[in-house]
């Protein structure tokens, strides 16, 4: 299709065409300026021939790429089929013109084609392009006003989405465009008759081309971005009221026991590096989404960056990703890559030629680009070109990179890269990881440039403590009727070691005991007996649920350890159906009333289950605008581990024995996942809202596509109901589809089927 952006300078092409072709059958264009007789004259002639060609070419649409062509579409391709009609038949008299050499004295091409037309047909091959212009201006103009401010419209929103900088470019360009078209409205019929071209169409060919490179800007930062780049940052807990303001403390706080962290000192000075270290559970990654976050970081790198501009960006690693790139080098690049140039849009053609190439010009198809073709190598050049640009460009960037122990290969592969990222003068980068050795010997070097957070967060943990227990009425009960209240916040504090994630299991370990009506003596007992090492409180955790529940326990970890994306809450509601439960469902969307009975029913069930090993956490809709919106309650409340170290500890020989004892006989974590997921597929809202291409059911669908895949069936019966689970997702999106106004299936139950039929299934 062409593209509405295109369109105004195919339109000026053909203008131009017309203009140029009325002047060359007036009175007023010269055959030639001088009197040097037949050389000059035959040159002239010439001239007028390749002009009349690259016209003719450039007023004609590039058909041979254009499919499923509209009736505008069509129209182009009518006008320049006209075009090149006219030319041709010109041409011919040129040739003519040239061949017959002796014939002199000619002051104007008029007297010249004369020689070889007759009135009639001079005045008709006018009138030929009058018509062309008429139909430019009655079928072409009009329509082609409202397309562009439709593209203009899309343009924006997806700036919004991509949250490039363009976004005052844009407004700008409309404004200037819908100004050219009034222009143009009213200057076109007279231009035309007086066969002079049009400058606002010439200025409206310019915004045009800009929107076109706004265009190509946002589709490279598509190329660039990555599905569930957000996920790990906005699944971490947020850190508790007060905590963490020690960490832009410059000298020791009186009474803190505490040093000071350097992180002030560092992010104003010249140091390139900062780490931050600490036990697993300690704290470091809300650590680094509260300086991410906060105010004071900005403020104080701006300082070092003086009269640069500053650009913040952040990549959080992620292990427990069921895709490749979240724990990836790759995907560490083309997240800080996406970051850098949605601030710095024009930076994009210098760091990603071939591909700005692929979507500026005429003769390439962006289409046949795929994100794929950005590999590790590519990704490393574009930023060295972003790199070698930055002092030139008076700009500064700050990464923050989380977690390098979760990132997929082995330490000593990511430590050069994070040297290389943070090779240029212009650029800081602040890290955290384990302590592991590897990471010691990187950057464990300087005292001043790194932190442990258990040194650190001892009164952060006490505040937490304190504050938990004191807003529980039945502890202040207590601390009111008991003559002497032992201090718990002491005793917890100091059996901590710096664990932040071991005192969130003693304090609600700790909440539990005062909903049983625990006295002072017996919460200081429930603590001294309390496991030391996150380990042993995990399996104390398991030694508490009811033997009734051991096996929707293990059902239920074991579908999380092998989910392939995060579930939402309400598809763990159907997991303990019965077998063929979801194939004989109807598909008809939950009230708004049953939705909300169940997901409050699967919290009380994940809490007796999983003992607070699994969390409900809260995910914004894929589009912002959506999120409010009813349809998107059932997706928006998934379930994920309480930590990584929970994951760990389940994956564990030991522990994984005991989930398969626990399970009943013959349990295929895929096959109940695809029950699950069809069960909450039949029961979704079925508005359009929720079926565009990255909408929760295109995701659930991708989910269910990829367990459909994983599954081994043990014998003839497991494999026919994979098969009925396959046949009915297809046949329930091809329903919830057509009740939505939509028609055909999906990219990904074409995969879906394709992927099955070459397994077999």
């Amino acid at each position: 299709m062409i593209d509405p952006l295109t369109a105004p300078a195919l339109a000026s092409n053909i203008v131009q065409f017309v203009d140029f072709t009325s002047k060359l059958i007036s009175t007023t264009h010269n055959l030639y300026a001088s009197t040097s007789g037949a050389k000059a004259e035959h040159l002239e002639l010439e001239a007028v021939a390749n002009t009349l060609r690259s016209l003719a070419d450039d007023a004609t649409p590039p058909s041979q790429r254009i499919k499923n062509v509209s009736s505008e579409e069509s129209t182009f391709i009518e006008l320049g089929d006209m075009c090149r009609r006219v030319s041709d038949e010109l041409l011919c008299v040129l040739q003519s013109l040239r061949v017959k050499g002796s014939h002199r004295g000619w002051t104007s091409f008029i007297q010249a084609l004369r020689s070889e037309w007759k009135q009639k047909e001079i005045s008709a091959l006018q009138a030929r392009l009058d018509r062309i212009g008429d139909i430019l201006n009655t079928k072409i103009l009009k329509n082609l006003q409202i397309k562009v401010y439709l593209e203009l419209q899309e343009l924006n929103q997806e700036n919004t989405r991509l949250q490039a900088a363009r976004t005052h470019d844009i407004a700008f360009l409309a404004s200037d465009v819908q100004a050219k078209f009034g222009e143009m409205g009213q200057e076109f019929k007279k231009i035309h008759e007086k066969n002079k071209s049009t400058e606002s169409l010439k200025q409206l060919v310019l915004a045009a081309k800009q929107g076109r490179t706004y265009s190509a800007e946002q589709q490279i930062l598509d190329l660039l971005h990555f599905e569930g780049m957000e996920n790990r940052h906005a699944n971490i807990r947020s850190a508790h009221h007060k905590t963490l303001p020690w960490i832009f403390e410059s000298s020791t706080s009186p009474g803190s026991g505490r040093s000071d962290s350097g992180f002030v000192e560092w992010m104003v000075s010249e140091d390139n590096l900062y780490w931050i270290s600490g036990k697993p559970g300690s704290g470091k990654s809300t650590l680094m989404k509260y300086v991410w976050n906060h105010d004071l970081t900005r403020m104080n790198l701006e300082k070092w960056a003086g009269s640069s501009q500053m650009v913040i960006a952040k990549f959080f690693f992620w292990i427990a990703s069921r895709t490749e790139l979240p724990k990836s080098q790759e995907g560490l690049l083309r997240s800080i890559l996406y970051q850098m140039l949605r601030q710095f849009p024009y930076l994009i053609p210098h760091a990603l030629p071939s591909e700005w190439h692929a979507y500026t010009s005429r003769d390439l198809e962006p289409s046949r680009l795929r994100s794929d073709d950005l590999q590790l190598p590519e990704l490393l050049v574009a930023f060295e070109r972003i790199s070698s640009l930055l002092v030139t460009k008076n700009i500064k960037f700050c990464f923050f990179i989380d977690g390098l122990d979760e990132y997929s290969g082995k330490p000593n592969e990511i430590i050069p890269l994070i040297e290389a990222l943070g090779s240029s003068p212009n650029i800081k980068t602040c890290v955290s990881s384990h302590p592991w050795n590897e990471f010691e010997k990187a950057y464990g070097q300087s005292r001043s440039r790194k932190l442990y957070m258990e040194e650190f967060n001892g009164p952060d943990i006490e505040r937490y403590v304190r504050d938990t227990l004191e807003k529980d009425p039945t502890y202040q009960e207590l601390q009111e009727m008991e003559n002497t209240t032992p201090d718990l916040v002491k005793d917890v504090v100091d059996a901590a070691s710096g664990v932040f994630l071991w005192v969130y299991l003693v304090v609600q370990s700790l909440l539990d005991g005062l909903l049983n009506g625990d006295s002072i003596a017996n919460l200081q007992r429930r603590i001294r007996q309390l496991p030391k090492t996150l380990k042993e409180f995990f399996k104390s955790m398991f030694n508490n649920i009811e033997v009734f529940y051991l096996e929707q326990t293990a059902h239920i970890f074991l579908v999380t350890l092998k989910s392939f994306g995060t579930l939402p809450l309400l598809g763990y509601w159907f997991i303990e159906q019965e077998d063929d439960f979801a194939i004989k469902l109807e598909v008809q969307p939950l009230s708004m009333q049953m939705t909300n009975f169940g997901l409050k029913q699967m919290r009380k069930r994940l809490n007796a289950c999983c003992k607070g090993l699994l969390e409900v956490q809260f995910n914004e809709a894929n589009n912002s605008d959506n999120a409010s919106l009813s349809s998107s309650v059932p997706f928006q409340w998934k379930v994920d581990f309480l930590h990584r170290t929970v994951r760990d500890f389940l994956r564990e020989k030991e522990m994984q024995d005991l989930l398969t004892g626990w399970a009943k006989s013959g349990f295929s974590a895929d096959l109940m996942i695809c029950e699950a997921l069809l069960a909450q597929i039949k029961t979704s809202p079925q508005e359009v809202e929720c079926l565009h291409p990255e909408g929760p059911l295109e995701e659930l669908v991708s989910i269910f596509n990829w367990h459909m895949l994983c599954m081994k069936p043990a014998d003839e019966q497991s494999r026919a109901r994979a098969l009925a689970l396959r046949d009915a997702l297809k046949e329930t999106m091809q329903r919830i589809r057509a009740a939505a106004g939509l028609s055909g299936e999906t990219s990904t139950t074409d995969l879906l089927t394709t992927n099955l039929q070459e397994k077999g299934l």
